[in-house]
This record gives structure tokens, sequence and C-alpha cells, in this order.
């Protein structure tokens, strides 16, 4: 069978850890859904599963995490589908970082904290990856996943930062005030996405890194 070219991708904030609950930069530290987060994810399904209506899902993949796992078993049971864990979703190793508050970033470091939030392509975490490098590990991993024949449409649900990060790539911006996006952004973003996109911009990426 040949491979359509665009596909219908749902793209989904998993629910909240006490960390996020608490002000706590997590990165890729592995935390459970708060019992908030997993009620306010919960209570928000319908209308989550109701943007998919353009492409029926057949799929929830999911990053590696505790939050994100709970957050896509809850949606895949409620859309009737399975859940599958997909390593290369993995959100943002914020090295150094991971466990302070905002305010304590603030105050130890606050030119970077600075730039983390204006510009954080221009910052990179102490002991972490460059947000480049974060950026082509999800678009490698999104090509892979979804290079496959007439698949439905599929549900990806990643962690606030990643998922922040994805939404600036579907709308050709600048990757900038992702703390700010992650938190204030829908819970989720309906998008036909073009494989030949994803290759070019991962191509780019790699040109330019």
């Amino acid at each position: 069978m040949a491979k359509q070219d665009q596909i219908g991708v749902l793209f989904v904030r998993s629910g909240s850890t006490e960390w996020d609950d608490a002000g706590r930069l997590q990165g890729e530290t592995d935390l459970p859904l708060s019992e908030s987060g997993r009620g306010v994810f919960a209570a928000g399904l319908d209308a989550v599963l109701e943007q998919s209506d353009p492409f029926p899902i057949g799929v929830a993949l999911h990053a590696p995490d505790e939050a994100s796992a709970e957050s896509a078993a809850m949606l895949a049971m409620r859309a009737g589908v399975r859940a599958k864990r997909i390593d290369g979703l993995a959100e943002i190793d914020l090295g150094l970082w991971e466990g302070l508050r905002c305010e304590e970033l603030e105050e130890r470091y606050p030119t970077a904290y600075g730039q983390w939030v204006e510009d954080p392509t221009s910052v990179t975490p102490p002991d972490g990856p460059t947000l480049v490098e974060v950026e082509a590990r999800l678009l490698a991993t999104l090509i892979k996943a979804l290079d496959r024949p007439g698949r439905q449409g599929v549900a990806v649900v990643l962690r606030p930062l990643s998922y922040a990060l994805m939404l600036c790539w579907l709308d050709g911006e600048a990757p900038r005030h992702l703390a700010q996006m992650s938190e204030e952004s829908p819970a989720c973003v309906w998008a036909t996405v073009s494989r030949e996109r994803l290759r070019a911009a991962l191509e780019a990426l790699r040109a330019n890194a």
C-alpha cells in the first residue's frame, strides 16, 4: 500500500505531576501524575478526543515517563485504542536545573534564567542537551513512528516542554517562551502533518547544527 504523505496527528500535553503543581522544573525526571493532574486530564478527555474527528485515532503514542504513560493510557481507553511507549519522545533533559523552583533558578542563575524564559535557544542547562538537539530527536522519532502506510490518525502524548516545542514547529515559529507556552497553550492541538515537511525540518536542523 502506498504511503500517504499527510497524516492526522493529535498532539496532547500530559497531565501534571507534583513537581508541575509546585512550580518545579521537572525535565525528564520520571514522576507519576498528581491527584489534581489526573483529575484535570480525565475531565478534559472528551474535549481532547473531539479534536480528532477528522482522522479517527488508531494509536496513542507517548513519552516513556509515568505521567505521559498514564495520560496516554486514559486517552487510549476512552478512544478504544492501544497506547504505545516511544522512548524518543522523552521530555527535554534540564540537567542540573531539574527539581528547582523557578524562583530558585532565578535567584541562583539570574542571567541564565532570563535567557531561558525569553529565548531558550540561547542557553543550555548544565549537563543538558541543546534545544536543537532535542527538536531533532523529536522530529526523527515522529518520522519513524509515523512511517507506516495507511495508518489512521495518531495521538502523541508529550510532557509540557516537548509539547510546546512541537507546537512551535507546527506554527513555523522559533522556539521561544517555551515555559510560558507549556502552561498556557491548549491541552491538545490537532494537525495534519506532512512526512515530507518532517524530513525537511530534520535535515535543516542537522545542517545548521
